[in-house]
């Protein structure tokens, strides 16, 4: 009886520790499905490969994009923690046929799409 009752104690707790970490996660989710994406100004970046970086609950991006002429002419992921989110990296063909981050996100992948046009934005930025 009484291995009984700890037992249930050690139970519950875990249910509640782990219900807690999903609730953080839930929130980091939420969080990155609202992010703002800024369009930088290209003009103000000079040729060369800058990196990027961002994540989001279990979302992790990584990225290298490579400008010259004002123009960006390959974004590479290095790293992309994803869970399902694998398809969002389509959104790199949106950005260089648009020039700009302001694409729409990818159906079904929008937390990944998200992380990794704020990691463009950030590698983009790191000089204005």
């Amino acid at each position: 009886m009484k291995n009984a009752l700890i037992i249930m104690r050690v139970f519950a707790i875990s249910i509640l520790l782990v219900s807690g970490s999903g609730c953080g996660i839930a929130a980091k989710i939420e969080e990155a499905k609202n992010l703002q994406i800024n369009n930088p100004d290209l003009t103000k970046l000079q040729d060369g490969t800058y990196e990027g970086y961002h994540e989001s609950g279990p979302v992790k991006v990584l990225l290298d994009i490579t400008v010259k002429d004002h123009q960006i002419m390959t974004i590479e992921i290095r790293k992309h923690d994803h869970g399902r989110g694998e398809k969002a990296e389509e959104i790199i063909e949106s950005i260089l046929s648009a020039q700009s981050l302001d694409v729409d996100v990818i159906t079904r992948a929008t937390v990944s799409s998200k992380i990794i046009l704020k990691a463009a934005e950030n590698a983009l930025t790191v000089n204005q």
